[in-house]
């Protein structure tokens, strides 16, 4: 638990999954957005991919609130809800987080977009509330080097 920079999660993902967190892409290679509403997250957005909702296609991009550091998925100004999830679509290399083959692990992505946020220094830190969040890290980072055939 506590709060870490992107010196800190570096160094902490070396020591314990160096070959997972290596094998995924920087994050200067991710198509990186910016939007408008920059009190409440900050001003860069992360584009994951594509949700149907009443047989329209919508972008979705990943949004970090600026106060807790959570991830939101928004499709045009709109917050995704847990029935829009279930149409989710990503990109690569977001589409490698699947749980059961079928729908990705959200909690995987969210702590896969925040370390991005924090790595490509567009937040500071990131609060972690338990252990798991650098062991979801390990997960997802796996599943994404395994994708892109890198493990």
């Amino acid at each position: 638990p506590g709060y870490y920079n992107a010196d800190q999660i570096r160094a902490i993902a070396n020591e314990n999954f160096p070959d997972e967190y290596n094998a995924i892409p920087d994050a200067d290679q991710l198509p990186w957005e910016q939007q408008d509403d920059t009190a409440t997250f900050h001003k860069e957005t992360l584009f994951i991919g594509y949700v149907k909702i009443d047989n329209m296609i919508w972008k979705v991009s990943a949004y970090m609130l600026r106060s807790t550091g959570e991830i939101h998925l928004y499709r045009n100004g709109m917050r995704l809800t847990r029935a829009d999830n279930a149409h989710l679509r990503l990109g690569i290399p977001w589409s490698y987080l699947r749980e059961g083959g079928e729908r990705p692990h959200l909690r995987d992505l969210q702590v896969l977009c925040q370390n991005y946020f924090v790595g490509a220094e567009f937040a500071v830190g990131v609060k972690v509330k338990d252990g798991s969040w650098f062991k979801r890290l390990s997960l997802a980072c796996k599943a994404v080097g395994e994708g892109l055939g890198l493990l």
